[in-house]
């Protein structure tokens, strides 16, 4: 194991150690390993002071592990496609990434990310440090003002959703080909933070209305096995444990876990497991081996048209459409 300390405003210290060299590419920086056949490369792009977007893939020899500093307060968000990949901050318990959205804050400790081999590790991530977000705001004194210390309190479901999803697919998309204008992406993070306000004060004004409302009242320990199903839903969400089990799980009745859960998340267990899915779905999509059928079937759908109409329903376009969209 290979441990080495690094700014994680960048991926040049992590590309020295992978073997890869530095070459300037477009409006970015690439960072390729030879020979060329092993197709392993980051690329990062720098639009402005504070601001880093990377699209990673590659396949360590060995298991790499980085003690990350900072320069400033700042906030990672990384949509994770696949890889093992751990991340270990000071004081709380290891966690390794499964697929979909994550979100690190800095606030001055180092953080210790672990690359194991032989694992493929790919994803897409930007970092925001408070000295770009303070440089968007100071003109514009009519705006609510944020800091990275303000996402502390941000929840998976405000920033895990389709929607953000979908922001970092555009993302992917641009930074692999690095050429359009770098101030799209200072425009991305802005909109990336926006809509997760949006998303937090939506689910604020919700709970709000729930504990309102004495009848849709959750007490502590309903919420806890709410919390429970949730969980062993995340588990598997390719293939979720039936009604009955999670009852049993919960200690409920099916009836009461149906009412309790959508009372807590805002939607039903089947809505959720469609979304999951669909998020799922959408990741496969930039596989251009798999066909739109083999990914229905991937994610539990024997009829294509089902698939599609599910797609449509959690994202608003269809997996052809995606896939067009993108040129894939």
């Amino acid at each position: 194991m290979n441990t080495q300390n690094d700014d994680l405003l960048g991926s040049e210290g992590l590309a020295v150690q992978l073997g890869a060299k530095k070459n300037n590419y477009r409006n970015g920086i690439l960072y390729k390993r030879e020979p060329e056949a092993d197709n392993n490369w980051l690329v990062d792009i720098h639009p402005a002071s504070g601001l880093v977007l990377t699209r990673a893939y590659f396949k360590p020899t060995e298991t790499i592990t980085r003690i990350y500093t900072f320069p400033d307060n700042c906030l990672w968000l990384c949509s994770f496609d696949s890889g093992n990949l751990t991340i270990t901050e000071k004081g709380k318990k290891a966690r390794q990434l499964q697929p979909g959205m994550h979100l690190l804050v800095h606030q001055g400790q180092p953080v210790k990310v672990t690359f194991t081999a032989p694992n493929r590790q790919v994803y897409t991530s930007i970092t925001i440090c408070d000295h770009f977000i303070a440089a968007y705001f100071k003109d514009r004194p009519q705006e609510q003002l944020f800091t990275a210390k303000d996402a502390l309190a941000w929840s998976p479901l405000q920033y895990d959703t389709p929607e953000i999803m979908l922001i970092f697919d555009q993302l992917k998309c641009a930074v692999i080909n690095a050429q359009i204008s770098l101030v799209y992406y200072e425009g991305k993070a802005i909109e990336l933070l926006s809509i997760i306000q949006r998303n937090q004060e939506h689910e604020i004004g919700w709970k709000k209305y729930l504990k309102g409302e004495r009848k849709n009242h959750l007490s502590y320990q309903n919420r806890k096995y709410v919390w429970l199903v949730k969980a062993e839903l995340d588990r598997n969400i390719l293939a979720p444990p039936k009604l009955d089990k999670l009852a049993i799980l919960a200690e409920m009745s099916v009836p009461k876990l149906y009412r309790c859960f959508k009372r807590w998340y805002g939607m039903t267990i089947a809505d959720y497991v469609r979304g999951e899915k669909m998020k799922y779905a959408m990741r496969l999509l930039w596989n251009d081996e798999l066909s739109i059928k083999n990914i229905a079937e991937t994610v539990g759908y024997e009829s294509h048209g089902k698939f599609t109409a599910a797609f449509k329903k959690v994202h608003g376009f269809t997996p052809s459409q995606f896939r067009k969209s993108f040129n894939l």
